[in-house]
């Protein structure tokens, strides 16, 4: 609970709210982030992005500068 002046906000309850309507990976989403992470490494390229897409449900990556992976929910 934040207090400001007369005002007071619950910051759990809007906390809880927003985590609802993330969407978490799949497994199959981490295992496939995982090799391609680890095959990045390899080849020792920067992973510049990893941005999980809500819309199409993809995980996107930015490896080094010209290099782009889009992981689908099946891996």
């Amino acid at each position: 609970m934040i207090a400001q002046g007369n005002l007071q906000v619950s910051t759990t309850r809007q906390t809880k709210a927003e985590n609802k309507n993330k969407m978490e990976p799949t497994p199959e989403h981490l295992r496939a982030l995982y090799r391609r992470c680890v095959a990045a490494s390899n080849m020792m390229q920067p992973i510049n992005i990893v941005r999980m897409d809500e819309r199409t449900q993809r995980i996107f990556m930015l490896i080094a500068d010209t290099i782009e992976v889009e992981i689908f929910p099946n891996g």
